[in-house]
């Protein structure tokens, strides 16, 4: 039979506190959702800036796709006439 192993300073503490792992993961995810919440409060600034766009550009567009709709072809003919060839 073996002697059993002798217990180091170091699995005494985890043998002690059997909690100090997961108080090591607890302060990795602590740090990593700091990240993403600041991440997260750079996009909805992002976000906002970009609806704030769209908002302004809406109306714009409805005007021109309801111009163009109301076009015919005299419209276009007005707009852009034949040229004479010169011979």
């Amino acid at each position: 039979m073996r002697p059993p192993p002798a217990v180091t300073p170091y699995k005494n503490r985890y043998i002690l506190n059997p909690l100090c792992g997961d108080c090591q993961v607890r302060k990795v995810v602590k740090e990593e959702e700091a990240v993403a919440k600041v991440k997260a409060e750079e996009t909805q600034a992002i976000a906002a800036d970009a609806q704030k766009d769209v908002d302004e550009a809406l109306p714009a567009l409805e005007a021109a796709i309801k111009v163009h709709s109301h076009l015919t072809r005299q419209s276009y003919r007005h707009a852009y006439p034949r040229r004479q060839r010169v011979w």
